[in-house]
């Protein structure tokens, strides 16, 4: 495992303990899908690379080139990187900025009023690096803020209604999020702490009760809650509220999920291996959870509109992954809403190891929301284009034939013409190539070539 979760495995339930406790339902693929929009579905990952071990993901137009761009933050390396959008969802280079030690988390903000998107950048060794943008995409020498041991989770958010964004950040070992006030020049006040019910993982902005004041939410890996802190206006907080999720929360959105003009809570439980909605039944007064199976060991959550329907989906970063035909491989879990804040039953598209953290943004101008995932094990940023009623052409190299036929078919695709070719590395009746190659969207129907293993010639 890599450095976040090896330091968060410490004291964990087991998980056949809790799941004995709870009375909640499991729902998987029940829900019958509806027929206003195709599913969400997306082509083959490309793998980009930072150089560094990326723990985290934002994305902003960092250059005033009106196409979004990516930053990282690089645990390893103490580093955040900024990758720059060649218009086509490529990235083709990246620069990296010096951030405090064992960055976690970043998030993008215009923090000092000039029009740029800043960079906040949460770290292990108590603080919050701010970066602010020279207006090209390259960044000023850091400066740190103080917070609570240890961040791990930097959000932004106007808490005190004066028109500046202001930070909060969720700290492990501390147990609690650190709210610092913006000065109005992206320069920040000393830090005011509150506890939180259990080991905090990340944290969410929203407004929670419809007061027009953005509150908190945090999930809380060790006492498997989140805790919704309500703002008394001027970026102070109430008291906070815990309300149940699964076994080893790791991560909270807010987005009103049932087009009621609520906002809702949505949050990955790691250990449970399965992602908690929480519908706003108004004042932020939640309903019972409904837990939704996902691949292995997610770590966060991103909401968006994926098929353009109007319904905000759900996408997960899977830490752990699972195997598909042979090849190992970490995943996104993709869910579709169908329409009251319930989902459908979800697919897993393949990315790099240690899949740890997931953006949406349309990344190639095709109007069509796109994923970028960061693999903080192999030190790979994975780009999967937005194929919804198209052929997006899978990962299928090194998979099994069967597999590999199937995942053409759920793209959209048609398997082409088979050949077949000796190989010395790639067992017999596994695919050695694809044409066209993965991540490609085409026409739907478009068909895929395929060459595949007779195994070592003797």
């Amino acid at each position: 495992m890599g450095r976040r979760i090896v330091r968060r495995a410490a004291g964990a339930r087991s998980c056949a303990v809790l799941l004995a406790c709870v009375g909640v339902a499991l729902i998987v693929g029940v829900v019958a899908p509806s027929a206003a929009a195709p599913a969400p579905s997306f082509a083959g990952q490309r793998i980009y690379e930072p150089k560094e071990s990326a723990d985290s993901i934002a994305t902003a137009d960092f250059n005033h080139d009106r196409k979004p761009d990516l930053a990282t933050a690089n645990g390893y390396a103490n580093t955040v990187s900024v990758l720059l959008n060649t218009g086509d969802g490529s990235f083709p280079a990246r620069r990296a900025f010096a951030t405090g030690d064992g960055p976690e988390s970043v998030a993008a903000a215009d923090l000092n009023g000039d029009g740029s998107p800043d960079l906040a950048v949460a770290t292990d060794d108590n603080g919050i690096s701010v970066l602010l943008n020279r207006g090209d995409g390259s960044f000023r020498p850091r400066r740190d803020y103080q917070t609570a041991c240890c961040s791990t989770w930097v959000a932004v958010g106007d808490l005190n209604g004066d028109g500046t964004p202001d930070l909060a950040s969720a700290n492990f070992n501390s147990k609690t999020v650190s709210v610092l006030l913006n000065g109005g020049d992206g320069t920040f006040q000393a830090r005011v702490d509150y506890q939180t019910g259990g080991v905090a993982e990340s944290v969410a902005i929203g407004d929670l009760n419809g007061d027009g004041k953005p509150d908190l939410a945090t999930a809380n890996s060790g006492g498997n809650t989140v805790s919704v802190f309500l703002n008394n206006g001027d970026g102070t907080f109430q008291p906070r509220r815990d309300i149940s999720t699964g076994l080893g929360t790791h991560s909270v959105a807010i987005s009103d999920l049932n087009g009621d003009g609520k906002p809702d809570l949505v949050a990955v439980n790691y250990r449970a291996n399965t992602v908690s909605v929480l519908l706003n039944g108004g004042e932020a007064n939640f309903n019972a959870r409904r837990d939704y199976r996902t691949d292995a060991g997610p770590l966060a959550v991103a909401v968006g509109d994926l098929n353009r329907d109007g319904r905000p989906d759900l996408v997960t970063a899977n830490y752990l992954g699972h195997a598909t035909g042979g090849y190992l491989g970490h995943t996104v879990s993709v869910l579709a809403n169908v329409g009251n804040g319930s989902f459908r039953s979800r697919r897993d598209y393949r990315t790099g190891f240690g899949t740890s953290s997931i953006v949406i943004a349309d990344l190639n101008a095709d109007r069509k929301p796109d994923l970028a995932a960061t693999n903080d094990e192999d030190a790979g940023l994975s780009v999967l284009l937005n194929a919804t009623g198209r052929c997006g052409v899978p990962e299928v190299k090194g998979t099994a034939l069967p597999a590999a036929k199937r995942a053409i078919v759920v793209g959209n695709c048609r398997v082409g013409t088979i050949r077949r070719a000796y190989s010395r590395t790639v067992k017999k009746g596994r695919v050695i190539l694809e044409r066209p190659k993965q991540g490609t969207v085409l026409p739907r129907g478009r068909r895929i070539d395929l060459v595949v293993s007779r195994g070592r010639k003797h």
